[in-house]
């Protein structure tokens, strides 16, 4: 409360500041304005003075210059006219001089010295131009006044130019202020050269002489300027400067008398201020006074609040005080309410209720802590429900809910009460067991959780079976709550692969495999940006002629350090992380292109066939991306084949028949890869748009000595042949194996024993040796 009144009189002072200073300066402002023009009227008048005095001056000594005693040259004559202008004696001087710059008679007060006087630049000028010389100023050299030398020509009786000259103090005057002018104003001339002052008002800081090295010695621009005086006052001055004499007219006036009117109205505003201030802090130290303890105690109890969660503010004080502090006690109420909910929230998963991953982190830290005393074995268990996807596909999101809802009830049941089991995102849990003596408890424990998915779940009137796998990791040593859930999942992925629905335990090889994966990713990443992937080609032959008929396009690594990486090592990561789409396309793209030089170069009109992963047939844009890089290439669709998988129909049946339909438009020839090792059926084989069937390698391989193998064969090539379809055997090794397939009747054969995959470069040169073919099946 008093630092709320100590802000409020500091701002009210602050604002008053303000606005006393915006004031004060706009009078000072106006007031020294007013000045500055004053000071410039009176300036110019003066400047306008000094104008037309030269012209009085030479008009006066023009008529003089006339007179006959003066036109004569003869001293006797010239004296009685200059005589008959004593009065100028006392504010100047006389001379005339002949032709020849002899003085011929003057007039001077007795206390000149009796001299001639020299002649000057002026006398040359005079009888160059015959026109007067008015207004050069300077020191007199006869009476060391400053003074303005006027001269005219005399015209002489032989013709020649003789000069009048008068020299006139102009110091010997006192410069009269305008009527209206403060009395405090000075005046100050100075000649052109800003070297003398000619002449100043009566209470000027200077006199007329020399002038003397100070601020009088630069010209005063910008409007009215301020200066100390040399008398040590301070002045506001004005310039202006005649035009016609040249003169610098200097008025000025000093500050305290330019501004005290703006001074008293400063000092009413301070006063007034100060009786504002005292008013302020008047009412401040009253309300200080009247709110004071309340607020004090209010903000004890504020204080206390954050220690003591029984702490209550006292109702008490004016009724805004007392309200405040009753709105205080229900917040402290409500917040220490909210901070037990929060606290929850923020350690339990708000579906299922059971702890979260920080919850779990704490627990961990304190188990394997316990573990290093007692030397029981501490283990984590994580849980991922397997294909729990299709729930939520099949029967929504809020239905999946139910189930994990349910599912973590049956854990909990199944969980001793010294275990921790926490919800670890989406449908993976995790449980955290310790005090076990032996791996076989830690195993115990793992079947548990695999039990309670045996029964069905029931939802919406339908049973609902689930599965689950589970790895399980447990601490042998240094290990942290971070390194044993990731080696539980890491095991947790094992139990997947090996058979779902069971468990796994974690042991190094698993991390080091995960390890290698990353790895892998992440020079495959590299390789691909890289562009250090490669296609092979291996042939495909003919059973019955023998002849090279197509390719298909197989993807090689070309590794900085490990050489050439068959596909087995990296392109299930590629599967896995979807490098698979942009290598896919590549791989497309390149083969498309080879076609089209063989056809181009070496005139080989070969087909190249394309293996399709499950992600590339899924992608709805796949016959755009296809037909697109088809046309790009310039080759032929009917020279493309793709293959794909059976494992694909397990996607989605219509749309890959519908994609494939697509694809199949446009030429491009589609081929069965590996079939008989996968989910196809008849049914599957009437309905897809199919060119091609090609028999896996391990139908292939026991042909030499196995009659079911042939006989599965057979049925294969008869099945294909009824259909419409060419037959391709894959993986044929030995002569034998090529003699039974010639036998049975099946249209093409590739392997090592006819060809091995190779570059373009290198295998160019055999396909040219073999001559150009023509295309009539899916090859």
């Amino acid at each position: 409360m008093a630092a709320y009144l100590v802000a409020t009189f500091t701002v009210s002072v602050a604002t008053l500041a303000i606005f006393m200073g915006m004031t004060t300066a706009s009078s000072f402002q106006r007031e020294k304005g007013r000045v500055s023009a004053e000071l410039l009227a009176a300036a110019q008048s003066d400047a306008d003075l000094a104008d037309g005095t030269t012209p009085e001056i030479i008009e006066v000594l023009d008529g003089i210059a006339t007179q006959p005693g003066i036109v004569s040259m003869d001293p006797d004559q010239c004296e009685p006219v200059l005589s008959g202008l004593s009065v100028i004696a006392e504010q100047g001087h006389l001379h005339l001089l002949d032709p020849d710059g002899v003085e011929v008679c003057s007039l001077r007060a007795p206390s000149l010295p009796d001299q001639a006087l020299g002649r000057g630049a002026w006398f040359d000028e005079v009888q160059t131009s015959g026109s007067p010389v008015a207004g050069e100023t300077g020191i007199d050299p006869l009476s060391g006044k400053p003074g303005m030398t006027v001269a005219l020509p005399v015209a002489t009786p032989d013709g020649r130019v003789a000069v009048l000259v008068g020299i006139l103090y102009t110091g010997s005057q006192t410069i009269e202020l305008p009527p209206g002018a403060s009395p405090e104003m000075v005046m100050i001339e100075l000649d052109p050269g800003r070297k003398i002052v000619l002449a100043t008002s009566a209470g000027a800081p200077v006199k007329p002489g020399p002038v003397p090295r100070s601020w009088l010695s630069e010209p005063l621009s910008g409007g009215a300027r301020t200066v100390e005086d040399v008398d040590g006052v301070t002045r506001i001055y004005r310039e202006v400067t005649a035009a016609e004499a040249g003169w610098h007219v200097l008025a000025g006036m000093p500050r305290g008398v330019a501004l005290r009117a703006a001074n008293a109205e400063l000092r009413r505003s301070l006063l007034l201020a100060l009786a504002v201030t005292l008013v302020v802090a008047g009412l401040g130290v009253l309300l200080y006074r009247r709110l004071a303890r309340p607020v004090r105690r209010l903000r004890a109890a504020i204080e206390a609040a954050s220690r003591d969660v029984a702490s209550r503010a006292p109702v008490e004080g004016p009724a805004e005080i007392a309200a405040v502090a009753e709105a205080f006690n229900l917040t402290i109420a409500e917040r220490r309410q909210l901070e037990i909910q929060l606290t929850h929230q923020a350690l339990h998963d708000p579906l299922t209720g059971l702890p979260n991953r920080a919850l779990l982190a704490d627990r961990m830290k304190l188990a394997l802590a316990r573990q290093e005393r007692s030397g029981r074995l501490v283990a984590v268990a994580f849980m991922d429900l397997d294909r729990f996807k299709l729930v939520n596909d099949s029967y929504g999101h809020p239905a999946g809910d139910q189930l994990l809802v349910a599912l973590a009830r049956r854990l909990e049941a199944a969980a001793r009460s010294t275990d921790t089991l926490c919800r670890f995102g989406g449908d993976e849990f995790v449980l955290l067991s310790e005090e076990h003596r032996s791996e076989d408890d830690v195993a115990t424990v793992a079947q548990r959780l695999i039990d309670c998915l045996a029964d069905p779940f029931s939802l919406g009137g339908q049973d609902i079976y689930l599965s689950g796998s589970v790895g399980v990791a447990i601490g042998r040593g240094p290990e942290t709550p971070d390194e044993l859930v990731r080696n539980a999942d890491v095991a947790m992925y094992q139990a997947k692969e090996l058979q779902r629905g069971g468990f796994a335990f974690y042991d190094e090889p698993l991390r080091t495999g995960a390890i290698s994966r990353l790895e892998t990713e992440r020079e495959l990443r590299r390789a691909v940006h890289d562009h250090e992937l490669r296609v092979h080609y291996q042939p495909k032959h003919s059973v019955a002629t023998g002849a090279v008929v197509g390719v298909e396009a197989l993807v090689r690594w070309q590794h900085p350090t490990r050489g050439l990486v068959g596909p087995g090592d990296f392109i299930p990561v590629a599967e896995e992380t979807g490098l698979i789409l942009p290598i896919g396309e590549w791989v497309l793209s390149e083969a498309c292109r080879q076609a089209r030089e063989w056809r181009d170069r070496h005139g080989l009109v070969l087909s190249v066939a394309v293996n399709l992963s499950a992600r590339q047939v899924c992608r709805p844009d796949l016959p755009g991306i296809v037909a697109r890089i088809v046309e790009d290439s310039g080759v032929d669709p009917t020279q493309v084949c793709l293959e794909i998988t059976e494992g694909i129909l397990l996607v989605d049946t219509a749309a890959v028949v519908h994609q494939l339909a697509e694809i199949r438009a446009t030429g491009v020839r589609i081929s069965i890869d590996d079939f008989g090792t996968g989910y196809s059926s008849l049914a599957y084989l009437r309905t897809l748009p199919i060119d091609e069937l090609k028999i896996d390698r391990s139908f292939i391989s026991p042909l030499d000595e196995d009659a079911p193998a042939a006989a599965i064969v057979a049925s294969v090539v008869t099945l294909g042949h009824a259909l419409g379809l060419a037959v391709v055997a894959e993986g044929v090794e030995t002569e034998e194996q090529l003699d039974t397939l010639r036998r049975l009747g099946c249209d093409l054969a590739q392997g090592f024993y006819l060809a091995r995959p190779q570059a373009a470069q290198a295998l160019t040169p055999m396909l040219v040796e073999r001559g150009p073919v023509a295309v009539g099946t899916c090859v």
